[in-house]
């Protein structure tokens, strides 16, 4: 059973993510963190193999949560799924665009999450 962390700070946007994740075909084992430093303390502690991360987070920011899995850490299994409400603000000019799987911008459509998910965990990207 593939394991996948959701973090982001709003309660209706990981309540979101873990119903339509729940309504899928495929069988998930689904974590949340309202926070930047609690979804770091979950991928320290427990494997995964998706993060779907939002990029503007309390306290540890999505930047900076890609920079220590990808970067330091080198947790290079882990699929990372930005999801921004702020398309314009992260793009491909950007260092850590190398190391994220896919980008949806909110809002978005239960469709769009499941298909980005199924590819990627098929593909590999």
């Amino acid at each position: 059973m593939k394991r996948i962390l959701i973090i982001d700070d709003e309660y209706n946007n990981r309540l979101l993510l873990e119903e339509i994740l729940e309504d899928s075909e495929e069988k998930f084992q689904i974590v949340s963190a309202e926070n930047g430093e609690l979804g770091l303390d979950k991928l320290q502690h427990e494997k995964f193999d998706v993060v779907f991360l939002d990029m503007m987070l309390p306290v540890i920011n999505g930047i900076q949560i890609i920079d220590i899995v990808k970067c330091q850490w080198k947790l290079d299994d882990l699929k990372v799924i930005v999801i921004t409400g702020n398309s314009n603000k992260f793009t491909s000019k950007d260092w850590y665009y190398d190391y994220v799987d896919a980008f949806i911008t909110k809002p978005y459509r239960s469709k769009t999450i499941l298909d980005t998910l199924n590819k990627l965990l098929k593909t590999g990207r």
